[in-house]
């Protein structure tokens, strides 16, 4: 899927693209310039697909996408090896500033593997981790980590 430039936003919510889908999407970012936005809500995408988007060094040397749009895919299993490898990505992307994770039934768990990443994160600006299975354990881990980040603006 080589072209050079992708568009601006690249809207694919609903299509059902579950990990092998991401992974052809997460190709194509990796040869080409673009899109600054990415809408892979209602997927089916699974915390194997989180991990080949993240893995794949899309996300570390993507020099263009600033929103990612994950919302309404649900990572339960596996689902601290999707926020690892994202944790990774957000240590070091300075691009990305707004992240959607609303309704991903999160636990404790990848929520405390995501904000060690956000301890380190310089660039985003707005998280969405609302309608997640976060008890009061997580939402302490997720203020701890914004005690040393200074970029992020909204929280939800």
């Amino acid at each position: 899927m080589a072209c050079d430039r992708m568009p601006g936003k690249l809207d694919l919510k609903k299509n059902l693209l579950a990990a092998n889908g991401v992974k052809n999407i997460a190709r194509a970012l990796k040869e080409n310039d673009g899109p600054e936005v990415l809408c892979l809500d209602v997927n089916h995408i699974t915390a194997d697909g989180v991990k080949a988007l993240s893995d794949s060094e899309t996300l570390f040397e993507n020099n263009s996408l600033q929103d990612l749009d994950l919302s309404c895919n649900i990572f339960t299993e596996d689902a601290s090896q999707g926020m690892q490898a994202l944790a990774e990505v957000l240590k070091t992307n300075k691009v990305l500033q707004d992240l959607n994770l609303r309704c991903c039934e999160l636990g404790d768990d990848a929520i405390t593997l995501l904000a060690d990443g956000l301890r380190q994160n310089a660039g985003l600006r707005t998280l969405d981790l609302s309608e997640n299975c976060i008890s009061a354990n997580g939402v302490k881990n997720i203020a701890r980590a914004l005690k040393e980040n200074d970029g992020l603006e909204v929280l939800m």
